[in-house]
């Protein structure tokens, strides 16, 4: 029904394509007043010595970072009563524990109206902030991290990855050379000799477009592979 609460949840399946119903869900208290998406871009940053900066080249983007704040009262002030200490370890079972069956923490889902992020547990840290006078905690905040997850199959598709470790071909266009195109698959354009000797050119130079091109793997040595 629209205008229905929708609690934010997040579930735990055992197989990264997320298949089938979740072994586990946890539901929170109360929803998010936000959360933060972390996105990021690692380049490599080895520089020959005594050199000036040199561009940037690309190493990996990295896996989205989702952070969020969940808060879990004990009070029963504003909803049904439930033991705190019970709450936070129902969440680390869902999200933290080893699970023997896979050998490994389970793979999660976030969920909350638009959001849906498919994920693995990163972090967390528990801040207890109110206690009874025995000591047991009344209120929790669970401050948790979570690094997003893409199946290997849907990862290659969504990266069309161009590896310098496998071969593929390019279809020349009009202005391209082949030393840029050496740098833009090896990250260097002293490959072009080597490209032109294992696509039997006479002159790299000529180049025209609809053209294609091999660029093989290269070896463990750095080379060219033939």
């Amino acid at each position: 029904m629209s205008g229905t609460l929708k609690k934010l949840i997040i579930e735990s399946f055992t197989d990264e394509q997320f298949t089938g119903s979740p072994a586990d869900t946890f539901t929170t208290m109360f929803n998010p007043s936000s959360y933060a998406v972390k996105y990021a871009v690692e380049y490599e940053e080895d520089q020959g010595r005594g050199t000036s900066a040199l561009p940037q080249k690309f190493k990996q983007t990295k896996p989205i970072d989702f952070s969020i704040d969940i808060i879990i009262d004990g009070t029963g002030a504003s909803e049904a009563k439930e033991e705190v200490i019970d709450k936070v370890r129902h969440f680390l079972k869902v999200v933290y524990e080893f699970d023997g069956e896979i050998h490994r923490p389970r793979y999660l889902k976030v969920v909350w109206g638009t959001l849906l992020f498919n994920c693995v547990f990163k972090s967390a840290n528990v801040k207890y902030t109110l206690f009874r006078p025995d000591g047991s905690p009344l209120r929790a905040t669970i401050s948790a991290t979570f690094h997003g997850s893409v199946d290997d199959e849907k990862r290659v598709a969504e990266e069309n990855k161009k590896s310098p470790d496998l071969a593929r071909y390019h279809t020349v266009t009009e202005g391209e050379t082949l030393p840029l195109l050496a740098y833009k698959y090896y990250g260097d354009p002293r490959h072009f000799l080597e490209v032109a000797r294992v696509n039997n050119m006479n002159d790299f130079r000529a180049l025209y477009a609809g053209q294609k091109i091999l660029f093989p793997p290269i070896s463990k040595t750095g080379e060219v592979a033939v």
